[in-house]
């Protein structure tokens, strides 16, 4: 086992050289596991996570961190779905829902419900980069619709993220007074780049 030292290292190491997102996401990966399955469902998770991603998420020297590896949170989406879940994409897509507002929408809620989505896409590359450390996002809006696009991040390829992604997206939006029916999709492109369109009325 590491020593605390080894392991400050290693997350300093981590944070040059990797792709990272910020500890909030990771804690509401973390946190929307526990609010919908309990300890069994954090145990399933554990059971599915190899050493140095589990103590991303779950070494007490580690949650102290600002950044969490990008492949620790694509690794614990797939812990995600074959624990827990049970490979139940339903149960998956809740899970997706509830981690963004267990995590950034948490810290953002009063922000989220007062600006309209067309602000919102306004500031969403601003609000990318608190979060992450890689991947360039642009953002698009006319009244009613809005288009995203990722490019230059492991989320886009992938098998899970981008619909994770995208579902974070739309919840989001859907946390905004000014936006009702919110729906969102995406396609892969060339490139590769993630497009993701949302609607709202």
């Amino acid at each position: 086992m590491a020593d605390a030292q080894d392991l400050a290292t290693a997350n300093a190491s981590a944070e040059t050289t990797e792709s990272c997102s910020s500890r909030r996401t990771a804690m509401g990966f973390r946190g929307a596991v526990e609010e919908m399955f309990g300890d069994e469902g954090v145990r399933e998770v554990r059971l599915h996570l190899p050493a140095d991603a589990d103590a991303a998420f779950f070494d007490a020297r580690s949650v102290g961190e600002k950044w969490v590896a990008e492949r620790h949170l694509l690794t614990f989406m797939d812990a995600v779905l074959n624990g827990p879940c049970g490979r139940n994409r339903i149960k998956f897509a809740d899970w997706g829902r509830l981690q963004i507002v267990r995590g950034f929408g948490r810290v953002k809620a009063a922000m989220l419900r007062v600006v309209t989505p067309q602000i919102l896409a306004s500031r969403a590359a601003a609000l990318w980069r608190e979060e992450h450390t890689r991947g360039v996002l642009v953002a698009s809006s006319v009244p009613g619709r809005a288009v995203v696009t990722l490019t230059d991040h492991g989320f886009v390829t992938h098998h899970l993220a981008p619909a994770v992604l995208t579902e974070s997206l739309r919840t989001v939006i859907a946390m905004s007074y000014f936006a009702k029916d919110v729906r969102g999709s995406f396609e892969l492109l060339k490139g590769p780049r993630l497009a993701m369109t949302f609607t709202w009325s």
